[in-house]
Order: C-alpha cells, then structure tokens, then sequence
C-alpha cells in the first residue's frame, strides 16, 4: 500500500515538474522572443529622446566607461521649440557626460518649424550641457537657399544659433551660379549674418557677366541683400571693372541677385575698362580715385552710373582721330565727379562739380599737346556716333582754359572736339600769343583756323593787339593797342572788324565802319574812316584825317587813305583835303611826310591853296603843291606856278613858274610888302 502510495506520489510529482520545465521554458521562450522584438526595433528607428540622454544601451565597456549605441537619434528643444535634430550611425557617451558621433547629420529649424539647415561631417561632439557642437573631417553645411559650405572644422553654438568655422572653407551658390573660399567665418543663423574672413574671394559667372569680390572680411546679410567688405584695399571686380576700397558696401537686387550699388569710403579707386564696341573705339580705361564712392548698375548688371567724392582724382586714356592714330591722357581732379552711362550700356558722360580742374595730354604725330581748364563744374560728353571717342567738353562757372593755341575765360566754354571748336559764352576773354579778344561770345573753329566774336549788350567786342608778337602799327615801346567792335571774324590770317570800329593806342587812333588786319602780309585796312589820329612823339604833334578807306603796310610803313581824305594839324591849324593822301612814317613811326593827290585843296588859316599832287614834309612844315598849283590869301592875292611852297610856320609862300618863266614871287606877312625878283 505504501508502495502504491509512494509509487503514485511519485507520478504525480513527475507530472508536476514536467509541467514546471514545460512553463519554464515556455517563459525563457516569451522572454527570447520579446529580447528579439526589442533589439529589430531599436535596430531600425533607434531611440527618441527629447532633452535626456539615451537610457538604451547595446553594448558598455567597463574598463572605459564608454556607452555605445548604434544608429543613433536625438531631438533637441528650445522653448517648444524644435532647434536641431541629430541622427549619427554611431555614438559614444563617455563617463564625463561627452557625445562621441560617428557619421553625423543635423537638421536646424527656425522658427515655423521648417528646415533650414543640414550639417553633415564624420565626425561630431557634443558636450553635456549641449551648447556646443564640434564637427570634423568632411565637414559640409547646406542652406535652403542655396548656398553650400565645405570645410574640415565646424563649430556650431547651439544655443546662441551660430556656427563658427576656424579653418579654410568653399562655400558656393549653386542657384546662383557663384563660389567663394575664406580661411574662417561666422554665421548668426538667427538673423542670416554671414561673415567670411581672410582671404576672401568670391566668384559668380553668368552668361556675358562676370563678378569677382576680394577682401580681408566679407559680411553678407542675407535679409538686407548687403555685404560689406573691408580690406586693404577690398575689391568688386565688375567683368573688366574694378572698385576697390578699404571699405566696400554691396547692394544686391532682392529678385535678380544682381548688384544694385556699390558704396565706398577710405581711398576708393574706380577702374572702368571699355567694355562695348563703341566705347573701345573711345578710350581704353578710366581711373578714379576718391574718398567716397558709389557706383550704380542696371537689371543687366552693367553699370549705370558713378559718383566719386573728396580729393577726386579720373584719369582716362582717350582713343580718337583717325585711325585711331590719337591718343589723350585726361585728368580731372574735383570735388565730386559723376559718370552716366546711355541705353546703349555706353558710357555718355563725365561730370565733376564743385569747382574742377581738367588736363588733356593729346599725343598726335609722336608730339603731346596739352590743354588745362577749371571750373565750378566739368562735364565730357561721349558721343553714340561711330568711330567717335571724347566729343564734348563743358566748363561751366568761371570757366578758364588753356591750350597751345590760346587761353580763355567766360561764364560757359565748350570745346567740340569732333570739329575742334571752342566756344566761350557770357563775359568771355581769349587770349593768344598774338591777341586778347573780350566779347559776349567768342567762338574759335582751330581746323580751319577761324574765330568769330559777339556782343549782345551795351559793351562791345574789345580786341588787343599785341605789338611785341605782331609787327602791325608797332612802334619802339613795343606799344599794343585796342580795337573796339560789334563783330569779329578771324579767318586764317584775316581778322576782320564790323559795326562801330575803332583802334586805340598811345600813338594811334582810328574811328571807321570796317577794319581788317592780315597777319600775314602785316597790313592794315578800314573803310569809312571818321576819325584817324596819329600823335607824333618827335614833336608832340597830334594828325587827324578822315578818308572813305584806308591801307597800311607794315613794311613800307606808310598809309593810304583814299576818297575825301583829310588831314588836319590840331595845333598848326592846316589841312589838306584830297581823293587820295599817302602818310610815311619814320624809324619811329612819327609822320615823316603827307603825300597828296587828285583835286588837293590846302587851308591854313586865310590861306587857300589847290592842286593835283602835295607834299607835307612835316619836318620843316612845309607843304609843296605841284600840278597846276594855286595859292590865295584873303581871297585877294593869288599865285600860280608848276610849284608852290607854303611854310606853315611863318605862313610864306615861295612860287616857281615853268621853265620858260622863272619867277619867284615871296609874300611877306603884310600884303602892301611884296617883292617880285626876275632871274
């Protein structure tokens, strides 16, 4: 029985402790395959942890304390606030709290929770307070606007949402077309402020358009579309353009990119190259240089305008002439200096304001020529016409130029250098080696060698001649004299006088209607003579005529005077009356003898004379009358003779007959004393 008993005990309890392994290994089961399910899922998403570090470890080592989790993921937050996200397939968690990352990606938010940032590197590490994050080894930064940087080392401060780079880096705009390199940078993400530093340099390349920037540091703000660079000089090179500076500022177009504007200040310089068919055909460069800068472009990126201010220096080299065979260096220095530029993108004009000095160096035929000019303002005008370079030259307030040909001064004075014309406007003075014309207006075309000069107030034209450059009316004190006109006209070697004319000098003065020098053949004529004095320095005498016109040749030294001549000695009280009268001078241009001719009619207080041919001989002021001569007194006593003298000084008269009648009659003063003597 106990036997039975036990022996069934026995069964029971096998088939207890077989149930037990059958509910063992049915809980080992459970327990392996939940391991399982755990380790496929965390293999494949890894774990979400949201400011704490990973609870889930796959493997420890303890002699290093270093926690390892494979695929790793990490969200991290700022206020509610998603800042970045971090996925890396390996990362290590030291015993000091550090984050080892192995092949590391981040993803910066803003704040409408949109991607704007993807960081990736080989390498990363976080420290524990996770304010700062250090990437290496292929380290790459990409923005959703475009733009992509390569370095080895980034930096980026979690907390402040900057990014530091503290070694050499690439960076490019892929949208943009544009790449740039710089051996540091930081970035404020927060207010999209970027700034690259040493050796800067960007490039962009479009389709006929080209831009380069150099600088020391290159700050981009990216919401105001500016950059500022600095440097020593910083640089934006414009396709064959230049503006350099030590500090630069950039605009750019919100929609196109392009630059807008460029400002400078701290010794700017500008270099603009001839770019379009036209302008080579005009100039090869221009170089400016200033304080103060600013230069505009067009939708195109062509540059529209500029403006340079303080201490202003252009110096442009100009092509023009035929075949381009001329070439001129221009200089101007100004205050403010503008250019604008035509619809046709070629450049239209040059202005310099508030009081300008201009220079031209024009080479022609191996031998420069140089002309000078100031004014308040200066304006070169470029022309659109073909094969044409500089076509214009303004100066305006004040103007004054100087040239090899003569100088000048008036209000307004343009030069056309496509005609080669000057013209002198409001107040206007020319001057030259020959001589000095004042006038409302004065125009001088040097191709053909002519200048033309106009009144239109109460003042008329004044011309000097100057007697130590000309031979004409030029007497021993090298005196110059004034010529007085409502017109002028000078062509080649002819100046001609109109309106009121009249010649001035210490020894000269003549009133008439026309004079007219030649310059070449030193002559001298007028017509409608009213007035013609001559002062005789010998004998502090003063001659009058009147003549319908006049002639003087410098190399005979006399004057012809034709048509009602007169001629009067104010303080002898003679005149001769003639159609035609000769005046010689002498060495000193005094009045050696008046030559008479046709119808000579003399009167000397109550003596009256006539003739066809008279000699003055002023000397011994005697007067000759020869041809049918014929002399009263008091219209009672008449004398006739093939020659008659009279003597003005004691007012005696000595007459010859012809040869067949020799007879010399001589009045004395008192008519009842006459002596008759046969021979």
């Amino acid at each position: 029985m106990f036997l039975m008993l036990a022996n069934t005990q026995i069964k029971v309890y096998n088939r207890v402790m077989k149930v037990k392994k059958i509910i063992t290994a049915a809980i080992i089961l459970v327990l392996l395959s939940l391991i399982v399910v755990i380790y496929i899922y965390f293999s494949k998403t890894g774990p979400t942890i949201t400011n704490k570090e990973p609870k889930t470890v796959l493997s420890s080592d303890k002699s290093t304390n270093l926690h390892i989790m494979k695929d790793f993921a990490y969200t991290h937050y700022k206020k509610d606030r998603i800042l970045f996200s971090i996925k890396a397939k390996e990362h290590l968690l030291t015993a000091d709290q550090r984050s080892d990352f192995k092949n590391i990606e981040i993803d910066v938010f803003n704040d409408q929770k949109e991607k704007v940032y993807r960081i990736t590197a080989g390498e990363g590490i976080i420290t524990q307070e996770k304010e700062l994050l250090i990437l290496r080894n292929n380290v790459e930064i990409i923005n959703k606007k475009g733009w992509k940087i390569l370095t080895h080392v980034l930096r980026y401060l979690t907390e402040e949402e900057k990014i530091e780079i503290p070694h050499k880096l690439h960076i490019t705009w892929e949208n943009e077309n544009a790449k740039g390199s710089a051996l540091q940078m930081n970035y404020d993400m927060k207010n999209d402020f970027m700034k690259l530093i040493d050796n800067v340099m960007i490039t962009q390349e479009k389709p006929g358009n080209k831009t380069e920037l150099y600088a020391s540091t290159l700050s981009i703000d990216e919401k105001e579309n500016t950059a500022f660079l600095q440097g020593e000089p910083a640089q934006v090179v414009k396709n064959t353009n230049r503006i350099s500076g030590s500090e630069l500022k950039i605009k750019r177009n919100p929609q196109s990119k392009e630059i807008e504007k460029v400002e400078g200040q701290g010794d700017v310089a500008f270099l603009y190259n001839a770019s379009t068919e036209k302008e080579k055909q005009s100039f090869k460069k221009i170089e400016m240089k200033g304080n103060v800068l600013s230069a505009d472009f067009d939708e195109s990126g062509n540059i529209s305008n500029w403006n340079v201010q303080d201490n202003s220096v252009l110096r442009a080299h100009l092509l023009g002439g035929e075949k381009e065979k001329q070439k001129s260096i221009c200089v101007i220095n100004a205050p403010i200096i503008q250019g604008i530029f035509s619809e046709k993108k070629n450049l239209s004009s040059i202005t310099s304001q508030a009081g300008a000095s201009l220079k031209i160096m024009k080479q022609s035929r191996k031998k420069w020529n140089s002309t000078t000019g100031n004014s308040q303002t200066i304006e070169l005008i470029f022309s659109d016409k073909e094969n044409v370079s500089l076509s214009k030259i303004i100066f305006s307030g004040k103007a004054q130029l100087n040239t090899d040909g003569g100088s000048g001064e008036a209000k307004r004075i343009e030069q056309n250098i496509d005609d080669e014309i000057t013209s002198l406007k409001g107040n206007a003075h020319w001057l030259n080696q020959d001589l000095s014309i004042k006038a409302d207006t004065i125009s001088f075309n040097k191709k053909k060698n002519e200048l033309k000069a106009l009144h239109e107030g109460s003042n008329p034209i004044q011309t000097r001649v100057l007697s130590k450059n000309k031979k004409i009316l030029q007497s021993n004190n090298n005196d110059s004299f004034i010529i007085t006109s409502d017109t002028l006209e000078m062509k080649k070697d002819v100046i001609k006088y109109e309106g009121y004319v009249v010649l001035a000098s210490s020894k000269y003065t003549i009133y008439s209607r026309t004079m007219e020098f030649d310059t070449k053949k030193n002559t001298l004529s007028a017509d409608e003579i009213k007035n013609l004095k001559i002062t005789n320095q010998s004998g502090n005498s003063n001659y009058v005529l009147k003549a319908k016109s006049l002639f003087y040749e410098q190399k005979g030294k006399k004057f012809e005077l034709k048509g009602n001549v007169e001629l009067e000695e104010s303080g002898k009280g003679a005149k001769i009356i003639s159609d035609k009268l000769q005046l010689v001078l002498d060495e000193n241009d005094d009045i050696k003898e008046a030559i008479a001719e046709d119808k000579v009619k003399i009167h000397k207080g109550s003596i009256e004379g006539s003739c066809e041919k008279a000699l003055y001989n002023i000397k011994n002021d005697e007067i000759t009358l020869m041809k049918s001569a014929q002399i009263s007194k008091s219209s009672k006593n008449k004398m006739h003779g093939e020659k008659l003298v009279l003597n003005l000084k004691d007012e005696t008269i000595l007459a010859s007959g012809t040869d067949y009648q020799r007879t010399e009659i001589v009045f004395q003063q008192a008519e009842t004393n006459m002596e008759k003597k046969e021979k």
